[in-house]
């Protein structure tokens, strides 16, 4: 007969593959790293291949009418249907849906008996099955859909868990129109904040951890997606990050150092090293769009941040190679995304790493390797329009503008034909093409380009309602300072 689990612990530490003290109702690791301590149920403790079939249920809310309505239970080929009933097969992998992967880890099994929230397992398991997956970008290997670790850390820390579950639920209402799913979700969102709040003024944190780079991460996702979009909001959550950051490199925390050759056999470790390059991306995306509105928001132009990013992506265990399967939000390198950080710097006559005309040099050298190696639509787009922003600055700067216009208006036709092209229609990525668009529309202002970006912003309303006014935010912030009445 097969031996009865042995393991008499907390499930936070089990979770985080610590030793417990197994002090009831709170063990010292819990109370030390201000972790909320999760005990099994009796019939937990039990091992699991003991029990009866029929005592693995997947509902633990009763009759599940509210979850039904949530996730769209009787919708044919709903993901998250198959998802909810595998949740106790993780070995089993779902069929690819919509090009993505979906799993179910084995930690879900036991978990989130304690969380207040009702249907919370599921909601965890939509937000990292279906929510989390389409922030990836759709060329991305699909190692970058592994969030095993993101999963872990959410057992065992109230924000992050809070916040996961807000984006879920508001995610959720939205694609299938539940009535107050955004109040839900607010209260949700809510529970994160306090608990966050909480453990920062107690002092319950160092201000480096993983979970806390997640969570106002993930705040921000949810702030951005959200039907009731609130860029302040957003932007106040990323200036966050950035501190998380600052304190990350002060205390040399990465799970790309100090990392042994039997450790990275661990699917542990490489899910941790995947957690860290998505959420780093995710924060340098985020930065560059809303830098637009806000210039103090430029980590790349902040010494200090720009060499821990350099750092990292020079020792980084994950492919950088331009390809866009390597850069799972950012979509193509980060040196371009840099370079677009000292284009606007320049543009405002602050000190920059790197004067206008280099930049300029640089885009056109990427634009050459992009085409040459077909790296996409989207990163030809991206540099036609930091170029074309770049040319309009010197036309309206310049004495002599003839050459400059004419760079202008090649730069333009290209955009033109490369603007058909694009597909701004995919709910994840409905908003991935705003920076371009805007400078387009709002800087450069020719009405047959103009035009074309208004047909694809109205092709957009039907896949993400908030979009449009998340686009005039980014394109009043371009007007606003690169327009030239």
């Amino acid at each position: 007969m097969p031996k009865l689990r042995t393991k008499t612990g907390c499930l936070t530490c089990r979770k985080r593959r610590k030793k417990c003290d197994e002090t009831r109702e709170r063990c010292q690791n819990c109370s030390r790293n201000a972790l909320e301590c999760i005990w099994p149920s009796k019939e937990q403790e039990k091992d699991r291949r003991h029990l009866p079939r029929a005592g693995r249920s997947t509902d633990e809310d009763g009759d599940g009418s509210e979850l039904n309505a949530l996730v769209g239970w009787d919708r044919p080929g709903n993901p998250i249907h198959e998802l909810f009933n595998t949740v106790f097969s993780p070995s089993t992998p779902l069929l690819p849906i919509d090009s993505h992967f979906y799993t179910v880890p084995s930690s879900l099994s036991v978990v989130l008996t304690n969380v207040e929230e009702p249907n919370a397992t599921v909601l965890l398991i939509a937000f990292a099955n279906e929510f989390l997956p389409g922030r990836i970008h759709p060329r991305s290997y699909p190692r970058y859909l592994d969030f095993s670790y993101a999963y872990d850390m959410a057992l065992s820390s109230p924000p992050l868990l809070n916040a996961c579950l807000a984006c879920a639920t508001s995610a959720l209402g939205t694609k299938y129109q539940v009535a107050n799913a955004e109040l839900r979700a607010e209260r949700i969102y809510a529970k994160s904040i306090h608990a966050l709040r909480s453990i920062l003024e107690e002092g319950g944190c160092e201000g480096s951890e993983d979970w806390l780079l997640a969570t106002v991460v993930i705040l921000c996702l949810y702030e951005n997606r959200k039907p009731g979009y609130d860029p302040a909001t957003a932007t106040a959550h990323i200036a966050a990050a950035g501190q998380v950051f600052r304190k990350r490199a002060i205390n040399k925390m990465s799970a790309a150092t100090a990392v042994s050759t039997q450790e990275l056999a661990s699917s542990q470790t490489w899910s941790a090293i995947i957690f860290e390059r998505i959420f780093t991306e995710s924060f340098l995306y985020h930065s560059m769009v809303m830098s637009v509105q806000d210039s103090n928001l430029t980590p790349l132009q902040d010494p200090v941040l720009r060499k821990v990013f350099d750092d990292y992506y020079d020792s980084c265990l994950l492919s950088t190679s331009p390809e866009p399967k390597n850069w799972p939000i950012l979509g193509m390198h980060y040196q371009i995304v840099r370079l677009f950080s000292d284009l606007l710097a320049a543009l405002d006559d602050k000190p920059t790493f790197c004067g206008l005309g280099d930049i300029i040099e640089q885009l056109g050298l990427w634009e050459n390797t992009s085409l040459t190696d077909e790296h996409g639509i989207h990163v030809l787009l991206y540099i036609s329009a930091a170029k074309l922003l770049a040319y309009q600055h010197l036309v309206d700067s310049s004495y002599d503008t003839t050459q400059y216009q004419s760079l202008l208006q090649q730069e333009l036709e290209n955009c033109k034909s490369l603007l058909a092209k694009i597909d701004v229609t995919t709910n994840a990525f409905s908003r991935y093409f705003f920076w371009p668009l805007a400078i387009i529309e709002r800087v450069i202002q020719n009405p047959t380009a103009s035009l074309l970006v208004q047909q694809k912003l109205k092709t957009m309303e039907d896949v993400d309602p908030a979009g449009k006014r998340a686009y005039d935010w980014v394109a009043e912030g371009f007007e606003r300072r690169f327009r030239v009445a």
